[in-house]
């Protein structure tokens, strides 16, 4: 069964929102979905390269993963709303 790429869909969407608002979140968010999707194309790839490729390329999945996680956080810490205490 063939999945289909919704979590970086879905951050390219809420990106785009973003920027016509103008918020400045809306860049960050289009950063995240662009590495996870080269996380997902290494991901994809891992599998037929690990014959002639033996290091694979699961670690960049990994990676990308990590620095997805990361621009999303700085999203929040930069431009989240602040919650009155």
């Amino acid at each position: 069964a063939q999945r289909e790429p919704c979590a970086p869909s879905s951050l390219i969407a809420v990106g785009i929102r973003q920027m016509a608002r103008p918020h400045p979140s809306g860049i960050w968010l289009i950063a995240a979905a662009l590495t996870f999707a080269a996380s997902l194309t290494f991901r994809a790839i891992d599998l037929p390269l690990c014959d002639g490729f033996a290091m694979g390329t699961h670690w960049m999945w990994h990676n990308l993963n990590g620095v997805v996680l990361g621009v999303l956080t700085m999203a929040v810490i930069r431009h989240g709303r602040r919650q009155a205490v």
